[in-house]
């Protein structure tokens, strides 16, 4: 049986989550934990004895998607005991977080994989990268001067100070999270422990950076400009703690081109995978979808597959008309998926929908690797209505 937490579980679900991620936590820490977590949003799977088999959480969040704010179910805590493991029980915990998140009006869900392959059989698609580049100490930055001034950032007050510059800035891209002051408090602050440096320029904050020097290594967390100015003057601060780090480790969005701004672009680079994304409902995620405009009228029908949540198979047709696209799903009969299904169109499993429309791959990449097919009027279609996005987010869950 599938249901939610209890109240007098949450010690035993942290306990899961401590055995199976292999932490630890100190007595303050762990209570602290047990205090913050809401056993509304964790499910478990039962043994037989009614107690805890397997459990995960599902975190109400917000994202950015195109530019416009969605509700998201952020997958967590994925855990099974090992006598356990094997027996269908994250499965099963995986298609009840579908249709919990559906009739929560979460139309769409994200996790960080232990493994890509294994949430791809959920419907789940890489989405989002993050690019790690090391700077040699002689590779830092030059000492530039610029408009900006630094000003230092206080943690605590660090909400009220950057929480408007970050959301600016995040809207700019697909995928980032709508940090409230509890996420950023609870969750923000403790994953990214170390000091926080702005730049400011007019009486306002452009930029800032989110780091921390241990062992001679200086890693920088998180970094956000808006303009040249603001860059230049972080990384002057960076240039500075030359006689303090042998180096520099800072995480930014794989298309920032950050290392050709460098004195030296030949910096190591590393691009990681990270998190997948998923549409859990695809109606609903339609209806907000910022599609762009064509002047042509044309009728694009998608015929989805998506073996765990059944309301998504069927065909859609985007319609584009005067200006705009409308959404309709041709209604289904029994005894068949749909009635007169369109001979045309693009056929496509709910992965590969998720990253067209994250703008990770287009329609015709996907059509020439024989992911999806479809004839040749209909995909260009079709990734003509997707705008162009940067696929980030610098959070994690």
């Amino acid at each position: 049986m599938i249901r939610p937490l209890r109240t007098d579980e949450k010690k035993q679900a942290l306990d899961l989550s401590a055995y199976a991620f292999q932490f630890s936590l100190s007595e303050s820490e762990e209570q602290e934990i047990l205090k913050d977590m809401d056993e509304r949003h964790v499910r478990v799977r039962e043994n037989d004895e009614g107690g805890i088999a397997a459990k995960l959480s599902i975190l109400p969040l917000r994202a950015s998607i195109a530019g416009v704010d969605m509700a998201m179910g952020g997958i967590a805590g994925v855990a099974t005991w090992p006598e356990y493991r094997r027996g269908g029980h994250v499965s099963a915990l995986l298609v009840d977080a579908f249709e919990a998140m559906r009739e929560a009006g979460q139309t769409i869900s994200f996790l960080y994989p232990f493994s890509i392959p294994f949430y791809r059989k959920f419907g789940y698609e890489l989405f989002a990268r993050e690019l790690e580049v090391t700077m040699t100490r002689e590779q830092f930055p030059e000492a530039a001067e610029t408009a900006a001034t630094l000003v230092r950032i206080e943690p605590d007050k660090s909400y009220e100070a950057l929480s408007g510059l970050y959301h600016d800035w995040a809207s700019a891209f697909t995928g980032t999270l709508k940090r409230d002051q509890d996420w950023w408090d609870k969750r923000l602050l403790k994953r990214k422990k170390g000091s926080i440096i702005a730049a400011k320029q007019g009486g306002r904050l452009t930029g800032y950076m989110m780091y921390s020097v241990k062992d001679r290594t200086m890693t920088v967390k998180e970094m956000v400009w808006t303009d040249a100015d603001s860059r230049r003057a972080l990384f002057t601060f960076i240039r500075n703690h030359d006689s303090m780090a042998d180096r520099c480790v800072i995480t930014v969005p794989p298309d920032s081109h950050l290392p050709y701004l460098l004195p030296d672009p030949k910096a190591l680079q590393d691009v990681k995978s990270y998190f997948m994304m998923r549409i859990v409902d695809v109606e609903g995620f339609f209806a907000h979808f910022p599609f762009q405009t064509a002047d042509k009228a044309v009728t694009i029908p998608l015929h989805i597959t998506d073996d765990h949540c059944p309301w998504n198979n069927g065909t859609f047709l985007l319609a584009v008309k005067d200006g705009s696209v409308s959404v309709s799903k041709i209604p289904e009969k029994q005894g068949s998926r749909c009635a007169h299904p369109p001979k045309k169109g693009i056929h496509l499993a709910i992965n590969s929908l998720a990253a067209i429309m994250a703008g990770v791959m287009s329609t015709s990449f996907l059509n020439a690797e024989g992911i999806v097919s479809g004839d040749e009027a209909s995909i260009h279609a079709f990734d003509g209505l997707i705008p162009v996005q940067r696929p980030f987010i610098y959070d994690f869950f």
